[in-house]
Parts: structure tokens; sequence; C-alpha cells
């Protein structure tokens, strides 16, 4: 069989739904009903009904089943029977049965033609109405034994034991006689006009009876019966089924194969019925068979062991080389097929081969597992190695790009290898995302503007600069399948959950595409000229390039029920495009496909039930159904010929033709609640496919008895009666309420005006006790300001012959400050103090000591020691003039008023975190838990009896305003008995920094030159790196990322200053490298150099890939200073000299809040913590180990159970503090419990609960 040949017999035949192995239907007799569905007659003489889904069995009105019936026909609203040698009609509308008396002589065959019905005897004919059952009779010239009867064209053909008899519709009672000495089987007249004769002695064409030579030169084969569907006459016989195109005569012969579910199911054909879709129905020996209208688009090539069958069970891609043949990676190794699908090649050695790519003349392989390379050339292949470490992951995908470089996806793992150099480069798992561990990189793509992009089983990802990036509103899709670009530059993304696609590459903006079909799921996609075809779940659709539905093909067109299940497709040169399926290879010519009649899915209704009772079997109603008031009544439909559960919306119109809302039901039942009574129409369409046919049934609800006029007339004046008494009595009511409301609303505004008086008194009191104040203070500021004005003169006066100099400097500070004060408040009022005036840079030292120097006379006074320690030297910060001194004043006020004699005041001023540190505290007697609770607030003072030199309680109300007003905090700690201490918190402004000078001298005085790494491909980097360093470092240059890596492990420098761009690896590729691989006992200090824009600073410190980071262009100072710093932090071996320790600082609070919010998940550990820090768990553990002193694991161990002890000396149930802190199983928690701590959670609560009784 040639190729062209093997295309030609790929119509597929649909076993009956219903059927299952060992339980086929043999059907004798097989009608279209008149609505939908089909009639079965099986070869018991059962009558069935089939709806799409399942076999009815045809009852009566006494729920009797029809059986015995050997002939039936279909004409208008009834079934006409031969059942029992007697004459029956059957109405399905209500399951009447009626036996007609006709004749004493047995019936033997029945035959319609629109409304007239034929039955037949041995006698002669019957012919009647539908509508008038009183028969007309032809005889015969003679009884003849029968073998059939036949309506075509106008006239009726009786099959006798030997010839066939014609009587026309409109001509004599006369019987004209052909075919004397055959016997004739069927009598068929095609849409041409021409009348085919089937008989035992093979195919007679026109009335001359010209014969019909079949395949293999046969004339005599034995005929069953005869049917047509579009150009095609069908012939069925005991050996298969015949095929024969009206037009060219050509001939197709299909036979059952056992090992295709596809084929007929048995050799003898029986009876072939076309139904009003253009599908044919084939029933054989072996049971009945679909074949759809349109099957003939679809050309394939089975699988199979044939000369022209594929020998492989799946296909797991195809590609188009340029040569004009198709390479097919299938489970038993790669086939060559040409353009027209002839195979010319199979190379089965190769094994299982997933994945294809093609670049010149070779194609790269998935095979078995590993990459091989076939020379399409040799028709040879060979392995290709593996990067080292990698054999643990498997290998899902592969692609060649442009560059002729081969991208290789596995397990977690990215790839790239350049054959011309041999080089893996590895991009590590730093860039997967999926919360839940490992990704499989299912698909790897080029675009047209040679961008690659990676889909995973989680997202999709972007390969940009050296970096993946993952594309955002891929991750809910539940991973990528296939990517595709089509000729508009669209990329489209078939997803497992459903289909996107963006409409420019970049930016990426991804938009969800509905696929038709149902829940429909996109496997491959490939595109024409005008569009994108897309195979799903639920069969072959058709979009446009702005993503809308133009054509879906499902099962009921040619293809089989979950036909395809793989990403294998592709499109050649020519527009025909190929797909992979579970049968086999399909070819489709996309032209012809879409120029095809859209399948109609008719929707069948296939019974109708009152009160669970049967009613109506079938679509036809010969007239309303009326319901029972309060009845339920419940409708089945059905898709004829389409396996599956139909999907339709339903509505209801009542007598005022009033329509519901559509309604849409994913069942096959629909059940009416009780109704009330009147007229309804049900109206149901299929909800998969717009435009389809509507069902429209009619029914009514009966009136009940007590629905009856009289009664609902006298329940209306009784109701009316009723109701008029009802609005008397709420009348009187409703003015009795009336009345009440109007004495509250005026006993209401009453009191408002009142209250209304009393506001505006109130108001005139506080607007006169405000200028009082105004006044007051103006007068109190001014006889302050005139005596400290003329002290300030007079002791100016007194400065120069006064020996003690720097206590009149003391004094005139004060009297100076106080002036200050008097001006505010004569200017501002009082609340001066507390804004800000003109801020300006202040340094903290000098103003610190001179406040210190001022108060220590008063000290000296209680013999009490004020000492000062200051270690901020040149900080500065930002505020309003005497700000400072009055914090500071405040707080030493306070200490000594609450400090016996020769106690003790220390101020500390330092500097922390870019914050400026005071903090004065006392050995006074400290403060009670309540005084703390209101120590800040204004006017607030202790119990006189304690405090007797307390002032108006408002210098700390002060102070806490001042600070919070600058961005800080005020904080207090107090023991009675032992003292208190305040700590104050500004922002520093401006700080001292070491100086170049200052480095270069301690480099001058270093005994050996310390060895320092400089990764840069810049040569003029290199020459300012040199000239800034050579003269106090042994300074080693290398222009490439890797040539650093390996420099770093064979050298071992002291320091590491890195690029961020250099060839092979970037800068930031290359600290993570040497963060993961360099030994525990080797620190060395790494620098980063990038601009600004191109790697986020922080979070290169925060991950602990480098110790500082500089921006370009480079400061040579700063640069200079950072290398001296951090050689200098190396050598001292302390890593938290100079300014490093906010770098671990940083890493260290961050790894401690992660703990604490994470530390109650039960999967909480090492792998999560690392890949929510963006780190490996090597390098967390070493690093955790280092900066703690523990392991990471044994650190969330304890800190677990710390937090079990507190919620168990709370109170809280075992199992409660067992699942809060991470622990799944309470058992296991008593157990690790008691390990850690001795004792079980019951026993240690136990404690504290027997501890707090005996202390009450």
């Amino acid at each position: 069989m040639s190729a062209g040949n093997a295309l030609a017999s790929s119509p597929l035949f649909y076993p009956l739904p219903v059927e299952k192995p060992g339980g086929a239907v043999v059907a004798s007799k097989v009608l279209q009903d008149t609505q939908r569905g089909l009639w079965i007659v099986d070869a018991q003489g059962t009558l069935y009904f089939y709806d799409g889904l399942s076999l009815k069995l045809a009852l009566d009105s006494h729920g009797h089943a029809i059986d015995n019936v050997n002939d039936a026909a279909m004409a208008g609203n009834k079934l006409w029977l031969v059942r029992g040698k007697h004459a029956y009609y059957y109405a399905p509308a209500t399951t009447e049965l009626l036996r007609l008396t006709i004749s004493q002589v047995p019936m033997e065959f029945v035959a319609s033609e629109g409304d007239t019905i034929w039955f037949a005897n041995r006698r002669g004919l019957y012919k009647m109405k539908e509508d008038d059952l009183q028969p007309a009779f032809i005889p015969f010239q003679h009884p003849l034994k029968l073998r059939g009867l036949h309506i075509e064209g106008q006239s009726v053909f009786v099959a006798a034991q030997s010839g066939l008899y014609e009587l026309a519709f409109n001509g004599p009672s006369q019987f004209q006689l052909h075919f004397p000495k055959q016997h004739i089987t069927d009598v068929f007249r095609d849409n041409t006009g021409t009348f085919w004769f089937g008989s035992l002695n093979g195919l007679y064409k026109g009335r001359d009876g010209e014969r019909v030579e079949f395949i293999g030169g046969r004339y005599d084969l034995p005929i069953s019966t005869l049917q047509q569907t579009a150009d095609t006459l069908w012939v069925g016989s005991k050996q298969g089924l015949f095929a024969i195109e009206l037009d060219t005569q050509q001939q197709q012969h299909f036979m059952p194969s056992k090992h295709n579910d596809y084929a007929l199911p048995g050799q003898r054909i029986i009876d072939l019925e076309r139904d009003k879709a253009g599908g044919l129905w084939i029933s054989t020996e072996e049971g009945i068979s679909y074949l759809p209208q349109g099957a003939e688009l679809f050309h394939r090539i089975r699988f199979g062991g044939g000369p022209d069958e594929i020998k492989a069970h799946r296909i797991n891609d195809i590609v188009y080389t340029s040569n004009g043949t198709y390479w097919l990676a299938t489970d038993n190794g790669l086939f060559e097929l040409s353009g027209s699908l002839e195979i010319l090649r199979h190379e089965p050695t190769l094994g299982n081969v997933d994945k294809i790519s093609v670049w010149q003349q070779e194609l790269w392989l998935l095979a078995e597992g590993e990459i091989r390379i076939y020379s399409r050339k040799k028709h040879t292949w060979r392995p290709l190695g593996l990067p080292h470490g990698s054999a643990e992951h498997p290998i899902t995908s592969l692609k060649v790009d442009h560059y002729g470089s081969l991208w290789l996806g596995m397990r977690s793992q990215l790839y790239r290898y350049w054959p011309d150099t041999k080089e893996w480069i590895s991009f590590g798992e730093h860039w997967l995302k999926d919360p839940m561990g490992d990704e499989n990189v299912t698909v790897i793509f080029e675009d047209s503007e040679y961008q690659i992009w990676v889909g995973t089983d989680y997202g999709l990802y972007q390969f940009e600069a050296g970096h993946l990036y993952l594309v955002n509103n891929s991750v809910s899709q539940g991973g990528v399948r296939d990517l595709y670009e089509d000729r508009m530059g669209q990329l489209w993304i078939a997803n497992h959950f459903g289909l996107q696609y963006s409409q420019t590459l970049s930016p990426l903006a991804l938009q969800s595409v509905p696929l038709l079909g149902g829940r429909a799921y996109p496997f491959c996609i490939v595109g024409d000229n005008n569009g994108v075809w897309v195979s799903t779940t639920r069969g072959l659709s058709y979009l446009s390039f702005n993503a809308h539905p133009r054509r879906h093909f499902s099962d009921t067109e040619g293809l089989v029920p979950n036909e395809f299940t793989g990403q294998a497709c592709h499109r050649n040169d020519t527009g025909s495009l190929l797909f992979g399926s579970r049968e086999g290879l399909v070819d489709i010519e996309p032209e012809t496909l879409l120029s095809s009649k859209a399948a109609v899915t008719p929707l069948a209704l296939s019974e109708v039930r009152v009160n669970n009772t049967l009613h109506q079997l079938g679509g036809t109603a010969t007239k309303p159904l009326i319901l029972p008031y309060g009845a339920m009544a419940s409708f089945e439909f059905n898709i004829t010929a389409l396996k599956g559960q139909p999907h339709f919306d339903y509505r209801l119109v009542n007598e005022s033709n009033v329509p519901t809302e559509w309604t849409t039901i994913n069942s096959r039942f629909l059940l009416l609640e009780p109704l009330a009574p009147g007229n309804y129409l049900l109206e149901v369409k299929d909800s998969q496919f717009d435009g389809g046919e509507v069902i429209r049934y009619a029914f009514s609800v009966e009136r009940p008895w007590f629905l009856s006029t009289l009664l609902i007339a006298g329940g209306v004046l009784v109701g009316g009666g009723v109701l008029l008494a009802a609005l008397y009595w709420r009348s009187r009511t409703f003015n009795e309420q009336n009345l009440q409301l109007k004495q509250a609303v005026y006993q209401k505004t009453a009191k408002i005006e009142l209250q209304k008086k009393q506001l505006n008194a109130s108001n005139m009191q506080l607007q006169r006790i405000l200028e009082i104040r105004q006044n007051v203070m103006a007068q109190l500021s001014h006889e302050l300001r005139t005596p400290l004005s003329l002290s300030l003169s007079m002791l100016a006066g007194l400065k120069d012959k006064m020996p003690l100099m720097s206590q009149f400097d003391v004094v005139e500070k004060n009297i100076a400050h106080s002036l200050h004060v008097a001006e505010q408040l004569l200017s501002c009022d009082a609340l001066a103090l507390i804004e800000p005036e003109k801020r300006c840079e202040q340094r903290v030292a000098p103003i610190i000591q001179a406040c210190c120097i001022s108060w220590q006379v008063e000290a000296e006074k209680k013999q009490i020691a004020l000492c000062l320690e200051d270690n901020t030297s040149q900080v500065s910060v930002f505020l309003a003039p005497y700000h400072l001194e009055i914090m500071l004043g405040n707080l030493l006020s306070n200490a000594l008023k609450y400090t016996d004699r020769k106690g003790g005041i220390t101020v500390n001023v330092r500097e922390m975190k870019s914050q400026l540190v005071i903090s004065v505290s006392d050995t006074g007697r400290g403060m009670t838990e309540e005084t703390k609770a209101h120590l800040f607030e204004s006017y607030y003072q202790e119990d006189p009896v304690f405090s007797p030199e307390a002032g108006f309680g408002l210098g700390l109300s002060t102070v806490k305003q001042l600070v919070e007003l600058y961005e800080g905090d005020i904080s207090v700690i107090s023991y009675q008995g032992v003292g208190s201490e305040f700590i104050i918190r500004l922002p520093i402004y401006r700080s001292e920094f070491v100086g170049v000078d200052t480095a270069l001298e301690h480099a001058d005085g270093a005994e050996t030159k310390q060895n320092i790494l400089i990764a840069t491909a810049d040569d003029m980097m290199k020459e300012t790196w040199a000239s800034l360093l050579k003269a106090d470092y042994h300074v080693v240059f290398v222009a490439d990322g890797y040539e650093a890596l390996i420099a770093m492990s064979d050298q071992a420098p002291d320091m590491l200053i890195a690029d961020m761009c250099l060839p092979g690896l970037s800068g930031t590729q290359l600290l993570q490298r040497l963060v993961e691989e360099l030994p525990a006992d080797y620190q060395p200090r790494l620098m980063l150099v990038a601009e600004e824009n191109d790697v986020d600073h922080g979070e290169v410190l925060l991950a602990g890939w480098a110790h500082a980071v500089l921006s370009k262009p480079l400061n040579t100072s700063q640069a200079f200073v950072e290398v001296s710093r951090l050689l200098h932090s190396l050598k001292a071996g302390n890593a938290e000299d100079h300014g490093e320790e906010p770098v671990n600082t940083a890493w260290r609070d961050s790894v401690k809040a992660l703990v604490a919010e994470h530390f109650h998940h039960p999967d909480f550990g090492t792998s999560a913590a690392a890949k929510a820090l963006f780190m490996s768990e090597r390098s967390l553990q070493r690093k955790f180990k280092q900066e703690f002193g523990v392991a990471f694991k044994d650190y969330v161990t304890q800190f677990r159970f710390t937090q079990a002890a507190l919620m168990l000396k709370q109170g809280d149930r075992v199992a409660d503090v067992a699942l809060a802190c991470g622990f799944k199983d309470p058992a296991y928690f008593s157990v690790r419990f008691k390990t850690h701590t001795g004792q079980t959670p019951t026993q240690y609560a136990s404690g504290f609960v027997n501890h707090d009784i005996t202390e009450s």
C-alpha cells in the first residue's frame, strides 16, 4: 500500500458510546428518529432508543418492554412495527402501543415515505396514512415469498425470493418485475437519481443492471445494505464495508482490526443508516459504529507494524528540515518522512527519542536520557558528554539557538554548551522561584529577536543579560507546555491550565485566551498565514491573531476523543500541518478544513418522566404534556453520536410570554420543581455551541380545585374586609403615635436650645481666659528679659577683672540661654520651646561638655560625682539652637533631684548605627512601674512626699517632644533602689571619616604587603587601581570571571575586587560562586564595583556576597579607604571593625526575623530559609555557623523550645503549643521537649502553676 492509500484509509469508525467489551449491541435495524436520536431493533427483536449516551429500553404505557419486533419504520411521530406477525404503531410521546387490525395473514415487512406507511405480507401491500388507519390493499398477482420491502424515489420495491417487483406511486396498481432470477437485498437511489440494487450475487447499477466490479476483481460479492453520505456510496457486505466515490468510481475497502479501537467492529455489515448530521451508522455482527461527517478531512499514518505504518506507540517531537523532509522523535527511535509522508528511514537503535533540534546538517537529539548528535548526511550519531555533576538531574528539554549553542534543560538546572570551545555554562539554581522546591524545564524557545524563553512546570522565565527573570502572571497557569511565535511577532504560551498570549515580545504583557470545547487545556501550538492552531484535550481549535476563537473541531468531526496528548506539531513550507496523536500522525490542510461545513451536534430530548414515571421516550411529542398540580417533571437530554455529558442552557416561558434567564446545567438531567398552574414552554439549547438549534417543549400545569374561581372570589372578599378593618385600626394608631412624636420633638428642641446657650457662655469664658493668659505670658517674658539683659551687661564689665574666667564663662552662657528662652516666650508664646527655629549643624562634643560643666556646681553642692564619657569626636547633629542643651539639661536636672548625696551621675555619649546615643544614668532610688507608665506626660509628678524638689512636671515631656520632633526616640530603664537611666537617640548629621593620609600611613607601617586580586576587563580601571594600590599592596589583574574563580582557588589572595561587567561570569555570579565554593577556613574580603542601576547594592550586601559595593564612576579616595578598612579588619581578625558591623548585623537581624516569622511552620528548615535569603543551603549553613556559633537547625530547634516554654508558662494546652511551635504530632513534641528540658510539657507547666499558688 502506498502512502497515498494509507492516508485514504484514515477515516475512524467510532464505537457506540454505550458499548463495552463483551457487551456489544447487534442491531438488525437502525432508524433515525424524527427529532433526535436512534431507534434500534436488536438481533433478539427488542426495541431500544439511543440518545447519544445510553440505550433505553422502549416501554409501553404499562411499563412492559417492546420485544419480538421483526421490522420497523419511522413515519411522522410514530414507529410502525411488525411485531409477532402483527402490525403495530408505537407513539414515543405517550408510550402508547396499539395493535392494528389489518389482515389475518401474518405481516412480514413495513416501510414508510413521508406520512405514508406500507405494510407487506405474502398476499400484497397495505397502504395507510398516519392520520387514517384504514389501509388500502394492493394485492400481488400471486402469493410471494418476501425477502424485503424498500421505498426509493416514487416507487415501492418488493424483494421476493426471486426477482424484484416495483410499484409506482402515481401509476397503475401493477407490479413491474426486475432481476427475475436474483435475490435482491436492498434498493437505493443516490442524489443523482441513479438506482443501485444489492443482491446476494453482487451490486447492480441502474435499472438495466450494470454489474459493479469490486477491489480484487470480484463481482459476486453478497451485498446486505446500501447508503449514501455526501458524494460517497457505502456498500455493506459479508466481506466488510466498501466506499465508492460517485464522481470517480474509486473504491475503498474497510475491514475490522483487533488492535484498532476505531476500525469496524465486525466484518459482516447488517444495516446502514444516515443521520441528519450527515454521519453514517454501521451495524455489524460485533456491534455498532459511527462515521461522523468530515472524517475524511483528517488524514493519518497510523501506528502499527505494516509497511506504511509507524512502528511506534508515541510521537514526542516533529521537525521539518530544509530539504523538505520531516523527522519524528518517537519511543522507537527516529523516523524520516518525505514531503508526501512516505517513510524514508527508521533508526530504531536510538531508542526513545524525546526532543529534536536542527542545526545545519545535524540533528541534536535527547535520546535515552543523553544527548546524541545525528548526521543527516552520514546517518551516524555520536554522544555528547554532559557537564560534571549533572548525572543526578534528568534531562527534560534541549534547543540549539541561532549561534549554534545548545541549551539544555534539566530538573532544577539550565546549561548552555558552546560546541566550538566545548565549554559548558551553568546557570545554577538561584533563578528558580517555585517555593515547593525543584522545577523541571519543559521547553526552551528562541523568538525572532533571538530572545531565549525557558518554560518550566512552575512558570515562564525570560533570559536577558545573563539572568533569568520570572514572568509573574505566568505562575498561576500550572506550568508551561509549549511556546510559539506567530507571523505577527506575538508570543503564545500553552500552559497546563490554559492558553495565554502577548501582542509584544518586549515588554511581555500576557493575556488569557478562552478556548472552545468546554474545559479545554492546550498541548501544542502552530500557526498559518491567518491564525493559530491549538491542539487541546477537547480537540483542535483555530484562533485569529487577536486571540478570537474561529473554529473548533471535536470528536464529532473526525477526531478521536483525547486524540492530542503531546507537544508534537509542525507546519511545513506548503502550509500543511502535522500533529502527533494517540493514533499516529495526523496531516491537515488548513484551508480545506476551514472551508468545510461545521458539524452539527444535535441536542436530543431522551425521555420525560412525571413523578419518576416514564411519560415520553425520545423527542417527538404530539400534544403538550399536562402535569398534575404539585407534580415534579424530569427531562433528560443528550447529544447524539457524542461521548460525554452534555452542557446545556434552559429557560421557561410562561403563558404571558415572559421568559426567565438562561440557566446552565452541567448534567443531562433537568428537574423542575412543582410550578404554579398555567401554560409553559421549555426552551433548551447547547451551551457549548453558539447559534445551535433550540429545543422547545410545551407543557401545562393543572389548576387544583382549591384554586377555583368562586373560591378565589370568596377569599378575596373576606381578605378585603379584614384589610379594611386593619387599615382603620392602623389609622387610629398612627394618629396617636404622630401626636406623641410631635411632643417629643418639641421637648428635644427646647433642650437643644438650652445647651446652645450654655455652649456660647462657655466659649466666651474661654476667650477671656485665653486673653488673660497671653497678657500674663507677655508681661512675664518682659519682666524676665529686662533683668537678664542688665545682668549680662554687668557681667561683661566684670569679666576682664575676675581671675576665674571659666566659671564666669559658664555663668555668662547660662544667662544667655535664659535670655534666649525669654525672647522666645515674648515673641512666640510657650510653644516656642518645642517648635523648631531655623536648624543648623552643631558639633555634639562642645555642647555636651559645656552643659555638664554648667551642672557641675549643682552636683558638687550635693557631693554627687558627675562623670562625662564622650566617644563622638567630630560628630555633628542638625538641630535648632539650644535644643540639645534643653534635652540634656532637663535629664541632668531630673537626675540631681532624685539622687542622694555622695551618689553618682554618668553621662555617656557614643555613636551607634548612624545614631547619636546620649545616656544619663544615676544611682537614685529608681521609679515604680506606675511612674514609668506616666513619666513623659505633661504635669505628671510623683507623690510630693517622695519628691519634694519636683517642679511642674514639664521637663521630661518637653524632652520627649523635642526628641520626637527630630525623628529620634527616648527610653528609660529604672529599678527601685538601684537607679535610673535615660537614653536619647538622635540621627547623626555628619560623622568623621578616616582620611586617605591616615590609610596610607597604616599601609606604610605594614610589615608585609597584602595580596589583592582585581578582576576587570576595563583598561582604564586597571590603570586607576594600579596607581591607587600598587605602592601599598601586591596587586594582580585578571580579565575574565572564570579566570578570577580559578585564581582565587589557586593563589588565595587576601582580597578580591570584581567589576560587574566581566566576560564569562559577571561580577555577582563570580561572588556568589565564591561564597558557595570557597572553603570555610578561607575568608577573603570581597568587593564589587558596579554602575548604580546595574545591581541592588543592599541586596548584594544582605545576601552576604560582598563586604562592600562601590559605584561607578569610582571615587578614588573612598575606594582606597574601603580597601584599607577591609584589609585591616582581615588582618586584625575582627570582621566587625571599621564599619563592617552593619552588613553582618543586618544579615543577623534578617535571619532572626525570618525564624521568628516562620518557626511555627512544620516544613520550615534550612532549605526554606536558604530560598528566602536567596542563598544555597551550603552557604547559609556556613555563614550562620560563622555568625551565630551554632548550626541553623539547632538554632531553630532552640527557638521553638523557648517559645514553647513561654506558652506553657502562660497556661496554653500542650496540643496547641505543639502545633503553634512547628510540631505536627503532640506526642513527638512531648518526647523532644522532655529530652531538651528533662521534664514533660505537662510537668513543666504544672511547676509554674504550683509556684503561682504557693506565692499567692
